[in-house]
């Protein structure tokens, strides 16, 4: 029997594309950002020259960027969303790929967010426990149709409520 993290190839995942790579290069080094401290650009200098992979470079270094220039409203949002979870309690894992995910709902209106969800939940069985991509599927749902991810720019919000119809924590 295979483990999410045993690399298994699974019909119709498209493990092997470059978009999800970049997503996996992005999750890996926000893990590391978190864990090790470092700045950005430190820990970016760190994993390019380790990875030494090109193809995916630009667009994992797009979603980083991104989630680390944006962690506190991109973990405000999350918290909205995931009932009774701090994120601090939430695996390393699994906080960091809400992020990326959240930053890529923001920065990337052109990726449907059907797809960023999917690719979320897929990398979440290759690297996170059994059922967390049932979390990360529920968290990344609701802030989608919500319409709760828009920057300043009003083309990244496709969602059809607006910020007075989101429901606020207690």
């Amino acid at each position: 029997m295979s483990t999410p993290t045993s690399g298994t190839h699974r019909p119709g995942t498209h493990h092997g594309s470059q978009s999800r790579k970049s997503r996996v290069c992005a999750l890996q080094m926000m893990y590391q950002w978190e864990i090790a401290r470092d700045t950005p650009e430190r820990v970016k200098e760190l994993y390019w020259r380790e990875v030494r992979s090109v193809a995916p470079r630009e667009y994992a270094d797009k979603l980083f960027d991104a989630a680390t220039s944006e962690t506190e409203v991109l973990d405000a949002t999350i918290m909205r969303f995931a009932r009774r979870w701090k994120i601090a309690r939430m695996t390393a894992v699994d906080r960091n790929l809400l992020r990326l995910a959240v930053a890529e709902f923001r920065h990337c209106p052109e990726v449907p967010r059907p797809v960023v969800i999917n690719e979320a939940i897929e990398i979440a069985k290759m690297f996170s426990s059994d059922d967390s991509y049932e979390f990360i599927n529920g968290v990344l749902d609701a802030i989608a149709k919500e319409g709760a991810i828009a920057k300043e720019d009003p083309s990244a919000s496709q969602g059809e409520a607006n910020e007075t119809d989101v429901a606020k924590p207690d």
